[in-house]
């Protein structure tokens, strides 16, 4: 094989892992926005956001979501319709109990017992759950954080750029300063978003 056209394949190659992870980072970008906004989970909508923002950054897609970007207009729904959706795989005389217990549900819980329903009806065995969260975390390795039960989120980086500043700081101390000083910032902007396993990580100083 020549030089220029080894340097093509690898040029290729590189390609393909690109718009792989930028894939992989906008369906994890996606699938964070599901769990904090009543947008309907559908191929359609997520075609929909990554024709607007591609790759697909939360930034992004919060900014379309809140300012009602002219043009762009998603299938919403609600939380009441996602409830009733999913207690459509109860049996009738348990719905109602269970109408109760969801309807004190945040929207993310709503959002990961429908993944946990889709998994109970086509993963039989234990062995074919671990086998399809292998899968999985394989599939979009580097572009989000699993925690121990396989629930993926978004990737909290190492340094970041608190709001009103424009330098980096160590994510752990910001983190530290946070949970003393601001608490809802602390819950709201991290954990909610980052999820308490990796956030304790951080403050663990584990990562």
């Amino acid at each position: 094989m020549s030089v220029i056209n080894y340097t093509n394949q690898l040029a290729a190659e590189q390609a393909k892992q690109d718009a792989a992870s930028k894939e992989n980072e906008s369906r994890a970008v996606f699938e964070e926005l599901l769990n904090l906004y009543t947008v309907r989970a559908t191929e359609a909508n997520y075609a929909l956001f990554k024709a607007w923002a591609y790759p697909l950054t939360f930034a992004a897609g919060e900014h379309l979501i809140k300012n009602k970007v002219p043009g762009f207009s998603p299938d919403l729904t609600s939380r009441e319709e996602i409830i009733a959706e999913l207690l459509e795989a109860y049996p009738k005389d348990e719905r109602r109990n269970w109408g109760i217990r969801m309807s004190t549900w945040s929207l993310r819980q709503l959002r990961q017992e429908r993944r946990d329903q889709f998994l109970r009806s086509t993963l039989k065995t234990s062995k074919q759950a671990g086998e399809y969260i292998a899968g999985i975390r394989k599939a979009n390795q580097g572009s989000g954080y699993f925690d121990k039960n396989g629930i993926q989120w978004p990737r909290l980086l190492k340094t970041i750029v608190p709001k009103g500043e424009v330098q980096a700081r160590d994510t752990r101390e910001d983190l530290l300063w946070l949970a003393k000083n601001d608490i809802w910032t602390f819950k709201n902007r991290f954990v909610l978003i980052y999820g308490n396993e990796q956030v304790d990580s951080f403050l663990q100083n584990r990562v």
